[in-house]
């Protein structure tokens, strides 16, 4: 994979993280309303930010982290269990693929949010470690698109792959697109 492309999302986080640090300061709400406590400046400078306040878990058993955001599991198993170049790789990735078709199929999530939160992801590994993950998602993304062709329950069997929601639909799954094209493999 060209590696300009997996830099696109990386050099957009590092833009902006250097917005958000460039230097523009908060209002001071003391100054305009008197003291206030520590909920009330941090509800009054969320509205006056427009952020919406975070009041639930989503239900799809996602979680969102203090500072990153919404945290997706699935690129961890990903990176944990597909391997590059070694004999059995591509059954590795067909298992993957399932998984991520699996999840893809059935969160709840905005596409949206998971592209923010690849690249969320993606900007906290260096370079080498992002390379080679780009190598992991490129081997599954090529295992995703074959399984949502015909005939795909002979490379599940052959995977090991049993307890699936195959058959998927033949069409591509927006919410895997959007992890695809964050790590510019679209």
């Amino acid at each position: 994979m060209n590696k300009k492309y997996l830099m696109i999302p990386i050099a957009i986080a590092l833009l902006l993280t250097a917005c958000q640090s460039s230097g523009l300061s908060q209002p001071d709400i003391t100054a305009q309303t008197g003291p206030v406590s520590q909920a009330e400046e941090t509800t009054q400078a969320q509205e006056a930010a427009n952020i919406p306040e975070i009041t639930a878990v989503p239900e799809t058993g996602e979680t969102a982290g203090s500072s990153a955001g919404l945290e997706l599991p699935i690129l961890d198993e990903i990176n944990n269990n597909v391997t590059v170049a070694t004999a059995g790789s591509f059954l590795t990735a067909v298992r993957a693929a399932a998984d991520l078709l699996d999840w893809g199929v059935n969160t709840g999530l905005d596409p949206e949010e998971i592209r923010e939160a690849t690249v969320s992801w993606l900007s906290g590994m260096g370079n080498d470690t992002q390379t080679v993950f780009a190598e992991k998602l490129a081997r599954v993304d090529e295992a995703y698109l074959m399984l949502l062709e015909d005939g795909a329950e002979d490379i599940l069997s052959t995977a090991g792959v049993e307890n699936s929601g195959y058959p998927w639909s033949d069409q591509k799954v927006e919410t895997i697109e959007a992890i695809m094209e964050a790590a510019g493999l679209r």
